[in-house]
C-alpha cells in the first residue's frame, strides 16, 4: 500500500471509532434547538460586546455603538431597531454611547426614507446624515468630559 492508502485506511478507522462518540458529545442536548441557539446569539452578542467596551477601555478609546435599523417588518417604509429589546440593557452597560435607532430616528419616521428603496435596504443618504450628527454630537459629548467623571 502506499502512503495515500494508509492514510485513508487511518482515518476511515479513526472515523469508525468516533463516530458514536461525536454523536454524543457534539450533539446539541437540548429538546429545543431553536431556543438554544437563539440564547448562544444572545450570549454571544454580550460577550463580544463587553469584550470590545473592556479592549477599548483598556486603550482610553470610547466605544460608540450605533443601532442602524433595518426595514419595518409591516411597512417596507418604516423601521425597527436592530438590537434586540432583551439585549438593550446589555448594550447601555457595555459602551460608552450608545445611538439607539428609535430615539435617533422616531421623528423623522413617515418623513424621510430612511433605507434606500432598492437593493439589500442600505440606510438612506438622509439616514446616514442623521447618524453622523448623531455621532459627532457623542463624540463632541464625550471629548468634554473630564477624566475620571
Amino acid at each position: 500500500r502506499g502512503v495515500n492508502d494508509d492514510w485513508e485506511y487511518e482515518r476511515g478507522k479513526l472515523q469508525v471509532d468516533n463516530d458514536g462518540k461525536v454523536t454524543s458529545e457534539m450533539a446539541v442536548r437540548s429538546t429545543n434547538t431553536t431556543a438554544y441557539l437563539a440564547q448562544y446569539q444572545e450570549d454571544l452578542t454580550v460577550a463580544l460586546l463587553q469584550r470590545m467596551y473592556a479592549c477599548c477601555r483598556a486603550h482610553g478609546a470610547k466605544l460608540i455603538v450605533l443601532d442602524i435599523p433595518g426595514v419595518g417588518d409591516l411597512d417596507p417604509a418604516d423601521f425597527k431597531p436592530s438590537i434586540p429589546p432583551d439585549l438593550r440593557d446589555a448594550f447601555r452597560q457595555n459602551c460608552d454611547v450608545l445611538i439607539e435607532s428609535e430615539s435617533t430616528l422616531a421623528e423623522y419616521r413617515g418623513l424621510i426614507a430612511v433605507h434606500v428603496p432598492h437593493g439589500h435596504r442600505h440606510l438612506s443618504e438622509e439616514g446616514h446624515l442623521i447618524y453622523g450628527i448623531q455621532a459627532s454630537k457623542a463624540i463632541e459629548r464625550s471629548s468634554e468630559e473630564k477624566p475620571g467623571s
